[in-house]
């Protein structure tokens, strides 16, 4: 029974969290709001965003109140999990530290699947509505990237290097991190 309760709440509060992060990846790279995605997830995340944002202000312009409620569904998760594990139920700095660096591989692997997608709509359907999208959502770090590596036979490898740069962060520093986190707690 606590494993079927697992699957529920891990597969609801993740998928969630990552329309949460998302949103606040569209406000921050300025994503346009027409597409259907986009507006997706602004419709099923606005109920709970208005709520939050009363309590939790704007930053610099961004509304963090995305981000911060994404971090709170993962210290959620992580407490239900290790209570149906077992472990009583506690809240310590290392779960939420855990939790913040769920949202920050979060982040990571919407960047990273938006660049694998991206290079294979390229090559298979390169006029794909979603293309638009996954630009926009791409190019803030490959505009970087482009103009330091070269194009070597024609074939862009700024994707290569973005994809390469996205797993060496969820390795090293941010798989360190967690995993001396989860030993710690």
């Amino acid at each position: 029974m606590n494993e079927a309760i697992l699957f529920i709440l891990s597969t609801f509060i993740g998928i969630y969290t990552l329309l949460l992060v998302l949103r606040f990846y569209f406000q921050f790279i300025a994503t346009p709001y027409g597409h259907p995605i986009t507006s997706f997830v602004y419709t099923v995340t606005s109920p709970l965003i208005n709520l939050a944002r009363k309590l939790i202000p704007g930053l610099l312009g961004y509304e963090i109140s995305s981000l911060i409620t994404a971090w709170f569904l993962e210290i959620i998760l992580i407490v239900s999990t290790r209570f149906l594990i077992g472990y009583e139920l506690s809240v310590t700095v290392s779960l939420v530290m855990l939790a913040g660096i769920s949202v920050l591989k979060t982040m990571i692997f919407i960047v990273l699947f938006a660049v694998l997608f991206q290079a294979l709509l390229s090559w298979i359907n390169p006029y794909n509505p979603m293309m638009d999208l996954l630009q926009s959502m791409t190019n803030p770090f490959l505009r970087r990237l482009k103009s330091k590596v070269p194009v070597v036979g024609g074939i862009d490898l700024s994707p290569l290097f973005l994809i390469f740069f996205c797993q060496l962060l969820l390795i090293w520093p941010i798989g360190s991190i967690e995993n001396y986190l989860v030993t710690n707690i």
